[in-house]
């Protein structure tokens, strides 16, 4: 039977692998690639432990076909019986008997790795399951990794909660570290039996069969999994255009053949994988890869697995960018080739090549290069909207890419695009005369859209899109953000005169206006569906939020650790109307570290632009304009990019390797400062009022349900990327947070009930008298 190419042999011995190695630390490659960010980490445990997979139970029958493909009956099965505490002795018995019965080269051991933590984890998740199968050559000096393993499986105990949620959790993190599988398998050990799971990528059903010990179905179906280990088929459980091995340095990397177009790409690494019961989407990259296709050297392949009949293809809104030729900051692909032999009629496996390989934004090391991206981004993505009419619809930290080096552009590149000009340029021009030159590197248009095409009934949208955190608050609403009935738009902001030299037409189309004061419109129901639209100031407001993310995460290295605010935090990981009310109280304490405090007031005066949604302006305002946010955004970046650019603060490094973390006060993330919390916090103080005047009164029973708790929130706390909640008995008899509104303080308090000795928060309004009397709040 053939076997997956190996590693190269370690002479060490099985023993000393498993123990000597168990604190191992995987090192990078020598091609510099970057190591994963905490974001990413974090939202793929998000998915590994949501337990949105549904376990559908099959006959033991259909498990062992599916595991051996109906290729051995189970008559071959040898009469061997596992056994609850020695279960991995015995299946390494059993792997003995199918290897010398089989002839297979290669023998395969369970182990038992309780206290090891297997290396190269795809997104550096500390998680250990209890046993891991190995093909004996695979174990490296360095012991078990999850790109080498081929079966994970966890031992139930008696203080373990949920030993199910880890048995799945270790199957999504072993299919996102194995782009070259179509589905994995996972077990359960139990008191009772073994379970065994099977996880389709692109697939949330996951198959399940309970075997109790002792039992022939057990022993079948250990004999099938034993057998499946050795020798998978290849249609139902491997991508055939991966080869998997080893370099000189131990990392594990990844060689890709395709046929069409005929290529073969060597050493490829797997930087970023996500969703393997989804979309499962993998990118691999080698900066040094020497092949080429129509000229273009290959440096990136993503793969994924993509639903068929969407609206358009990533394929097609990359050949509608590149139409006239390759538009700076924009990926450049070299190759799409589909794959539709995927287990699912509703999906196919895209593979696109990409010739230029880049860092995600949040590995910008400065103040300045961060704003010079920001800044060339929102140049960017309104170019493609005027030029090409295509719209983005996923701007996200992992999407915003830069380039360490910019790349140089021929004239004929600059003649065709005369009205692109990013930031060095304008801040330079003498030291920067190509205004083309960029480090922005724009990504992943999987949910691009062009706008005009397929826009009739038939091909409708029926869904917004974006990434949570960094998608629009109307996109997160799927309509216009409601208006106060009274609502002031902030001026337009003027523009640095480089910029009024370089875009005359747009300063004059712009020009600056002071604020304005408007009554909200009434707007039918009716006129707001067909009225409203994902539009290009949604993508400026995108950007913004990637901007707050990478400042609530910057580091500056050498300087005193300090943590994120947990207003912000919970701000920016809340639902629309928490974000929006965000922006709208421009309460940004704790959101960068104090070194960077000088970046607040250009925050503040972004978040100014975003806090009116110009769906309610009249049509004489420029600033209903679909480019105008994107302008104004560009000009008060760009001004703070020359008054700034040579403080010390913009140029001063930050460690991406170790972001800030939340700050620990307890249960205040879980308080959303909607104003549905706050009307609910101003009920309970009045009822509160009349029962200290009147002594005897009593809340009524539907009273009491409106008192606000820590634990609780009027919104569905779904939207939440996030939760940090800590334990009841951890919150104290008192707290006080406070954020400014206008003149006056509100203060969100939260103490025991005297009648029913609960904790409920009270929203009070003090003075600045009365602030200064009761010392700083919060």
């Amino acid at each position: 039977m053939p076997s997956p190419s190996t590693p190269p042999r370690s002479s060490a011995t099985n023993t000393s692998v498993i123990s000597g190695n168990s604190n191992h630390t995987h090192t990078s490659s020598p091609r510099n690639i970057p190591p994963y960010h905490a974001e990413h980490i974090r939202d793929n445990v998000a998915w590994a432990n949501a337990m949105y997979l549904e376990i559908c139970k099959m006959k033991s029958s259909k498990m062992t076909s599916a595991l051996t493909g109906g290729e051995v009956a189970m008559t071959e099965a040898p009469k061997l019986n596992c056994r609850f505490k020695t279960f991995h002795k015995d299946c390494n018995r059993l792997s003995k008997l199918v290897c010398k019965r089989f002839n297979f080269p290669e023998p395969l051991l369970f182990l038992y790795t309780e206290t090891v933590r297997p290396a190269e984890n795809p997104v550096a998740s500390l998680c250990r399951p209890d046993y891991v199968a190995y093909l004996e050559p695979n174990l490296t000096g360095r012991g078990v990794s999850w790109p080498w393993m081929e079966a994970v499986g966890e031992k139930a105990s008696k203080g373990d909660s949920d030993p199910l949620r880890k048995t799945l959790s270790y199957l999504h993190y072993w299919l996102l570290a194995r782009p070259e599988r179509k589905a994995g398998v996972a077990f359960l050990v139990s008191l009772e039996g073994v379970t065994f799971f099977i996880g389709y990528q692109g697939n949330t059903q996951v198959q399940s069969t309970v075997a109790k010990w002792g039992s022939s179905e057990l022993r079948e179906l250990m004999f099938a999994l034993v057998y499946h280990l050795y020798c998978p088929e290849p249609s139902t459980w491997v991508n055939a255009e991966y080869v998997r091995k080893s370099d000189g340095d131990g990392n594990t990397v990844f060689d890709i053949k395709l046929n069409v177009p005929l290529l073969h790409l060597k050493d490829f690494k797997s930087v970023y994988s996500r969703t393997p019961f989804d979309t499962r989407t993998h990118v691999l990259v080698n900066p040094q890869s020497e092949a080429i296709v129509e000229g273009k050297l290959v440096r990136v392949v993503k793969d994924e697995l993509a639903r068929t009949g969407t609206r358009f293809t990533e394929k097609e809104v990359y050949e509608r960018i590149h139409q006239h030729g390759p538009v700076p900051g924009v990926a450049q692909p070299c190759f799409h080739h589909i794959i539709t032999d995927t287990l699912h009629e509703s999906r196919e496996r895209r593979l696109t090549g990409l010739q230029e390989y880049g860092h995600h934004i949040m590995m910008a090391k400065t103040v300045g290069q961060v704003l010079e991206i920001v800044f060339d981004a929102l140049e960017l993505t309104r170019y493609l909207y005027v030029r090409y009419q295509v719209l983005h619809r996923d701007i996200s930290r992992g999407n915003v890419m830069f380039v360490e080096t910019p790349i140089s552009h021929p004239k004929s590149v600059a003649d065709e695009h005369k009205d692109l000009c990013f930031a060095r340029h304008l801040l330079d021009s003498e030291n920067h005369p190509d205004p083309l030159e960029t480090c922005v590197l724009l990504i992943d248009f999987n949910h691009g859209e062009i706008l005009d095409m397929r826009q009739d009934e038939v091909h409708k949208r029926t869904t917004c899109t974006g990434t949570p955190g960094f998608v629009a608050c109307a996109v997160q609403k799927g309509s216009p953000l409601d208006p106060p009935k009274n609502f002031t738009v902030d001026e337009i902001p003027d523009a640095p005169a480089a910029y009024q030299a370089r875009h005359p037409e747009r300063y004059d189309q712009f020009s600056p206006i002071p604020p304005t004061m408007y009554i909200s419109p009434k707007v039918s129901e009716e006129e707001l569906k067909r009225g409203w639209r994902h539009d290009l100031d949604h993508e400026a407001e995108s950007i913004f939020w990637v901007l707050v993310y990478w400042l609530m995460a910057a580091s500056p290295t050498k300087l005193p650790k300090e943590r994120i605010g947990q207003f912000v935090f919970s701000g920016f990981t809340g639902i629309n109307r928490e974000r929006h009310s965000l922006v709208f109280s421009s309460a940004f304490d704790g959101l960068a570290h104090s070194y960077f405090n000088p970046v607040i007031p250009l925050i503040k005066d972004m978040a100014a632009i975003l806090r009116t949604d110009r769906f309610w302006l009249p049509k004489d305002d420029p600033r209903k304009h679909p480019e105008y946010i994107s302008e104004a955004l560009q000009r008060v970046v760009l001004a703070f990019l020359e008054q700034h650019r040579d403080d010390k603060f913009m140029s001063y490094h930050i460690d991406p390797g170790h972001p800030r973390i939340v700050e620990n006060r307890p249960q205040v993330v879980t308080i959303s400062y909607t104003p549905g919390q706050r009307e609910s916090a101003e009920l309970f103080e009045q009822q509160r009022q009349k029962r200290k005047r009147d002594p005897d009164s009593q809340p009524r029973e539907d009273d009491q349900s409106k008192k606000l708790r820590p634990n609780e929130t009027s919104d569905s706390s779904d939207d939440t990327v996030e939760s940090l909640r800590e334990p009841e008995n951890a919150f104290p008899d008192e707290f006080v947070d406070a954020w400014t509104a206008e003149e006056d303080t509100h203060v969100l308090r939260f103490e025991k009930d005297g009648d029913s000795g609960q904790v409920v928060a009270l929203l009070v309004k003090l003075s600045p008298k009365e602030v200064a009397g009761q010392g700083q709040a919060g």
